[in-house]
């Protein structure tokens, strides 16, 4: 499960790369699919993000 999240954390920090180019963004077509993509992950992303803050926090490896 942890490593799905980790692949989910990766594919969003991709999307954040892509939705950023300038090029991309000249594909309105092409960023609205990429932003949809993100908006998707949004959620969840920051949940693990808080969960893996907790588990330094409190010492857990």
């Amino acid at each position: 499960m942890f490593q799905k999240l980790e692949d989910v954390e990766k594919r969003y920090e991709e999307l954040n790369e892509q939705i950023s180019n300038p090029e991309v963004i000249a594909k309105q077509s092409e960023w609205q699919k990429l932003m949809k993509e993100h908006s998707g992950l949004i959620d969840v992303v920051a949940k693990y993000r808080e969960y893996k803050k907790m588990r330094v926090r409190f010492g857990a490896s």
